[in-house]
């Protein structure tokens, strides 16, 4: 019962249900009582870890414990997704629930597993990631249409090119093999911007089409950019997807016109035609978001119309949008490039370092780099050098701010 509602999504039901069995329950002997609360600790645990409530959460992994006992294999794949929603450090607590789990001889399970080659994945740590998967069918655990897009996704973020293609198809021969559309935009994107091959990108699109899944939004933005990033390119055929999703009920949305403008308006020095996409974004009524604004400034700056940028800046802020870190960022370094450090200063200035509840645009760790090569792009190494002494007042990563003092 507390599984179905937590699957419903209904907390408070769940509290009932729990709340029911705490009289009762203590009517058991001993040891049915030890093993009936373990099991709905379990359940109320995972309930608590899938609706986000990391403190209920961890209040019963506590009770857990304190009962000299362990969570399931399931409760702590659903605490690990919790935990590392509320942590800076995703990958040493993924292995510190992994190693307890182990060291404590719990039963691990394919939800487990999968969970956590998840985060591995996420954290670009692709041999550990491979060494649990081959260790997940040691132990005799089938893996399932979920593990192996975990496992292609550790591949892809890490560039194991042979690995990703060996596991792809490994899947694809699996006997319980699920097609899911995610696995099969992994390897689309890994071909698409790691290493640009557009034939290999439109291989594993032929093999989504052969395998009756429909295109997502994210698979058009793709094709898109296969065509209008990688050479030879094709702007023709690019264009023509805006018109194929909408023929098969895929609302364009507006991260394809940015790749569109993006393409006409920095590789292709094309300001006309990436105006043109921009006005036929608007026709169409899709609004624009801080990826249009800031490919559209780009093309401005990148073709030497900056006083264009300006302007149309200052009439996005007008129009009530606000601004991002990368925008702002585009416009210390075309500052520096022209030898305006008043301007670059200026932008960076008005920028914070944490947000205070006011409009103002969160200083990135690239919008320190991009200060510092404006800096030293003007011989100012002793101004470069206090923007590095606000990185470290700031805390940033030690590795970040190495890199940046190298620069200097």
């Amino acid at each position: 019962m507390i599984q179905y509602a937590t699957k419903k999504g209904d907390i408070e039901l769940v509290k009932k249900i729990y709340d029911s069995t705490q009289v009762p329950f203590k009517r058991l002997d001993k040891h049915s009582y030890f093993r009936s609360t373990q099991t709905i600790d379990n359940a109320m645990m995972i309930a608590y870890s899938r609706s986000k409530n990391f403190p209920m959460a961890k209040q019963f992994y506590n009770k857990i414990r304190q009962q000299t006992t362990f969570p399931n294999a399931d409760a702590y794949g659903a605490y690990l997704v919790c935990v590392c929603e509320n942590t800076a450090d995703e990958f040493a607590e993924s292995m510190n629930i992994y190693e307890e789990a182990k060291l404590n001889g719990v039963r691990p399970t394919v939800y487990f597993y999968n969970v956590i080659i998840s985060k591995l994945a996420k954290c670009r740590k692709g041999d550990t990631a491979l060494s649990l998967f081959d260790e997940m069918k040691n132990f005799g655990i089938t893996p399932n249409s979920i593990t192996y897009a975990s496992v292609v996704s550790a591949c892809v973020r890490c560039s194991f090119e042979t690995s990703a293609v060996k596991y792809f198809n490994e899947m694809l021969r699996s006997p319980n093999y699920q097609p899911r559309i995610g696995v099969f935009n992994s390897m689309i994107q890994f071909y698409v911007q790691q290493h640009p091959n557009r034939e290999k990108a439109l291989e594993y699109m032929r093999l989504l089409n052969q395998n009756m899944l429909k295109p997502t939004a994210h698979t058009y933005r793709l094709l898109i950019e296969a065509y209008a990033n990688i050479p030879a390119y094709d702007m023709i055929t690019a264009h023509g997807f805006i018109a194929e999703m909408q023929k098969h009920g895929v609302q364009p949305n507006a991260s394809h016109y940015a790749t569109l403008i993006q393409s006409y308006g920095c590789l292709h020095r094309d300001v006309s035609s990436a105006m043109a996409v921009y006005n036929e974004m608007k026709k169409a009524g899709v609004p624009a978001d801080n990826t249009v604004h800031q490919v559209l400034l780009s093309t401005f700056i990148e073709n030497n119309e900056v006083s264009r940028a300006e302007e149309y800046y200052q009439n996005m802020l007008a129009s009530g949008k606000s601004s991002s870190p990368y925008i702002e960022n585009l416009f210390i370094t075309c500052y520096g490039e022209q030898k305006q450090l008043d301007k670059a200063e200026a932008v960076f200035g008005k920028m914070v370092d944490h947000a205070a509840g006011s409009k103002s645009v969160v200083r990135e760790p690239s919008t320190y780099i991009a200060m510092v090569n404006a800096y030293q792009a003007n011989n100012a190494r002793d101004k470069a050098q206090e923007v590095v002494e606000q990185m470290r007042a700031r805390q940033l990563p030690v590795k970040l701010i190495k890199r940046v003092q190298e620069l200097i």
